[in-house]
Parts: C-alpha cells; structure tokens; sequence
C-alpha cells in the first residue's frame, strides 16, 4: 500500500472532505453503537479490553458459565470494502433531520481514483481504480468503523446472539475498525453468534483471514472455563477456526487462564531492547546539562508509555509483576545515572523527582475509574461497570 500514489491533483477535494467530515461527524458518531471504537473521539481501546479482562475473571473467579471468545480480523478490508453499502451505512447512521446531499459529494470523489505504483525504475503511468474507499483519506477510518459497527448494532438489535454480563449487560461485538471480537457462552449460542458475524461478513462482500496453506490463520477461539464435549468448533467461510489458549487483541495478549504473564512477558522483553536504544541517544548525543531532563522525557515517552500501555485495566495484576516492572525501570535510571548496583532503590527516585511504577500505575487506574464515572449512563461501558460494583468477584477490577 505505501508503493500506490492516489491521485491527490484536487487539493480542493481533500478541503472539500474535511469540512464535511467536520460537519457530519458529530451525527455520525452520536448515532453508532458502542461496539466499534475505531476512529471515534472519546473512544478509547481500553473500553473494550476492561470488558473482555472482567467477563474472562467473572468466569475463572465467579459463577458464570464457559464462555468462548471469537476474534476475527477482516482480510484486506480497506481493499474490499464496499463503497456503495459504506456510504448506504454513513447516510443511515445520520438522523433524518440531518440529512443532505453532502454524502453525494463523497461519493463522486471515489468513484474514480487514479493510482500509481512507486517501482525501482520510477513511478507508473496512472490507471483509474473504480469505487474504492481510499484508506488515507480522511473518511476512510470512520467509514469502515460504521460499517463494521453495524454488525455489532444488528446483533444488539435481535437480543439472541449476545452475552449478558452477569445476566444484566449486553455484551455487542467489540470492534476496532476491521478486528472484531466477540463473546458468547460455550456451546449453540457460540454456533450461533460465530454464524450470525460469519453471515452479516458476506452480505457487506467482505472475508475474514482464512487459514493459508501452513494452517495460519488469524481469527481464533478461545475457551474460558471448564471444558465440555459440546464445546463447538467455530467456523469462518466453511474453514475451522484454530483454537488457541491465548491470542493479541488490541496490543494486550487475551489468555484463557485471565493471567497477564504473557503481556507482560512480552513489554519485558520488548523495553529490554528499548533501554539499549534509550542510552545509545544519550551517550552519542551531547546533552550537556539538559542530560538529565532528557534522560526523564526519555524514559516518559519511550519506555513508560509503552511498557504500561492499558495497564489501568489490567486485572489481577500481582506484587511480583509489579516488581519485575519496577526491576526494569530502575535499569534504565541506573544506567542514565552511571550509578553502581549497590545504590540505594529510594535514591533513584529522589534525585530525578519521578514516581515508582506502582503508583503510576494507581494514578492510571484513578484516571480511567472517572473517565468512567464520568461518561454516559446508558453506555455498554458504564453499565458494565456498575454491574460488576454490584456483584463483584475476587480478583475484579473494582
């Protein structure tokens, strides 16, 4: 994809896209479900993974019968998706009232699309590639998120085919752009969403990964709870979906045993190599006395930033995980500092002014509990919220 060259010779059309975009957004996203997040302001990843995490616990922790867990991811969908049924889906998401021909303007722009292809020899003479959704443009997130949004808000709509959270919370397809997750109790009613997903797929002439010729795939099933002979194997375009114990959904590792150990395992080792990257910056570069703020933005925004990313809604996390975070972190300032192994951990973090990973992790943890009880009463993520506060199990977030 980065070798095509759209044909951007109208900077008037990518103006012309934008004020729409600005105008029609707000009717857009007021009127999509809560099942895709994807593209959406005040829309965050970790909504979709505090739900996921607290339905795994209240199965390994509490009463609530085996679940199994669908995850699909669309094949090329940017490439395939289709452009009459996305903008079908924009003009009804948009209330009645708002209604105009603004979308028509939209679809005149992509209806002819010149690309070219950057090869080694230079760039390829323009051909014309009908009725695609331009993925770099500026409607193209937002219009796969509504798409594939419909999905989940059909499944809401006929109340059979979804989980209820303690008996209580619907539970829609969770969707990030084109990677959908979805959950459902072991046994017919898995058959039953992974048939209504699978079906609701084909009618928007769309495909999810099958396997390739090793056997690889990249939708999965996982199983949480006790086994059972009638546990169903799921299928996508008539192919078995491969079981697994644990797969990657939105940067976290969901695992069928609700441990973060291979996430965490995985952020170890990952800002292992980022402390080698980290200090080559600081002893090829001369800082001079700006060293040591260098040295804390550093650690901010390579290190921390993305070893704790959705950590506040982690569950379970125990003391041990929270050492070896912490064994870590004080790597990296003992080597910025020069310091040797026998210094004293509280000096770390008295001479630099920064805060221990633990109490990071509880000034996240503090953030997203208001930005929950802050956001609207009738969402899937408030109601879950107040559900497990009502019943909660060990181990709950709350």
């Amino acid at each position: 994809r980065q070798m095509c060259i759209r044909d951007r010779t109208s900077i008037l059309k990518n103006i012309i896209d934008k004020l729409i975009y600005n105008d029609k957004y707000d009717d857009i996203d007021g009127n999509m479900s809560d099942s895709n997040i994807g593209s959406r302001k005040q829309k965050n990843i970790r909504y979709h993974l505090f739900i996921v995490y607290g339905i795994i616990n209240s199965v390994i922790n509490g009463n609530e019968a085996p679940i199994d867990i669908h995850i699909y991811d669309i094949e090329k969908c940017f490439d395939a998706l289709w452009l009459e049924d996305c903008m079908n889906d924009l003009f009804d998401t948009i209330p009645p009232e708002n209604q105009d021909d603004k979308l028509a303007l939209l679809y005149e722009g992509n209806r002819n699309n010149m690309v070219a292809v950057n090869t080694a020899v230079g760039k390829s003479d323009r051909v014309n590639i009908p009725l695609v959704v331009m993925q770099g443009g500026t409607w193209g997130p937002i219009k796969c998120s509504n798409s594939i949004d419909k999905i989940g808000k059909k499944c809401y709509d006929t109340d059979t085919e979804q989980y209820k959270y303690k008996n209580r919370v619907k539970i829609m397809p969770l969707g990030m752009v084109d990677d959908v997750l979805a959950i459902s109790k072991c046994g017919h009613k898995a058959i039953q969403l992974n048939t209504f997903i699978t079906t609701q797929c084909e009618m928007k002439k769309l495909r999810f990964h099958v396997p390739d010729e090793k056997g690889k795939t990249k939708c999965h099933q996982i199983h949480v709870g006790k086994c059972s002979v009638l546990c169903p194997t799921l299928k996508i375009h008539g192919f078995d979906m491969e079981k697994v114990n644990c797969d990657k959904y939105l940067g976290d590792f969901i695992s069928s045993d609700g441990k973060n150990n291979q996430t965490l395992k995985d952020r170890l080792l990952k800002r292992l190599g980022k402390i080698f990257d980290i200090m080559n910056i600081l002893d090829t570069i001369s800082f001079g006395y700006q060293y040591f703020k260098i040295s804390i933005a550093l650690r901010e925004s390579m290190f921390i930033n993305r070893l704790l990313t959705n950590s506040e809604v982690w569950y379970g996390l125990k003391s041990a995980q929270i050492e070896d975070l912490e064994d870590l972190d004080r790597l990296l300032i003992r080597r910025a500092l020069k310091c040797p192994i026998s210094t004293p951990k509280e000096s770390y973090y008295l001479e630099l002014g920064l805060l221990p990973i633990k109490y990071i992790i509880k000034t996240r943890r503090v953030n997203f509990l208001h930005n929950i009880i802050t956001s609207d009463q009738n969402s899937m993520l408030y109601k879950f919220f107040q559900a497990q506060c009502d019943a909660p199990v060990r181990e709950d977030w709350t």
